[in-house]
């Protein structure tokens, strides 16, 4: 390989539903909060409210990163810009296949049973870009490369693995 590591970033929609139901949380917690000087049996709710607006600010904006280092895809959640959540390394020698969703060499692999599918895209149906990396430990990775370093990325994988990547 000629470089070291490719990084590619995706970024995702935000949740505006998520958004919604944070400030929603949040202002029931303030309620809660102030029937807590009342009653302090109301300072419970308003903690579990509190919690549930910090679980929906950080899933509000999700991002993938995607990082080729030597033979393996590592790939990471990035949640609202904030923290890293490793979701797996996994080890491109075992690679079956990688080709975009559309494409019709996929099709042998899109009627298999028991397939595992690890979706780390963009989640923008019908979306240009999607590729699937399918793995031999019958697990199917579905990638959003659709940008320069992403090509960067399918360059350097077909290097190692010339007659399993696809463009077309």
């Amino acid at each position: 390989m000629d470089k070291g590591c490719i990084e590619v970033v995706v970024n995702t929609r935000t949740n505006t539903l998520l958004n919604i139901l944070k400030v929603i949380l949040i202002v029931l917690a303030v309620c809660f909060i102030l029937l807590g000087i009342v009653r302090l049996l109301f300072f419970i709710p308003a903690v579990l409210c509190l919690a549930g607006g910090w679980y929906c600010r950080m899933n509000a904006k999700l991002d993938y990163e995607y990082a080729l280092v030597g033979r393996e895809l590592r790939v990471a959640k990035i949640l609202n810009r904030e923290r890293r959540k490793n979701m797996g390394t996994y080890d491109l020698d075992k690679l079956e296949i990688l080709a975009p969703e559309k494409s019709h060499r996929y099709d042998p692999y899109r009627s298999r049973n028991g397939m595992k599918v690890l979706d780390f895209s963009d989640h923008i149906p019908g979306a240009e870009g999607k590729f699937h990396a399918v793995l031999d430990d019958n697990s199917d990775l579905v990638l959003t490369i659709d940008d320069a370093p992403g090509r960067d990325l399918i360059d350097e994988i077909k290097k190692f693995a010339p007659r399993k990547v696809f463009i077309d």
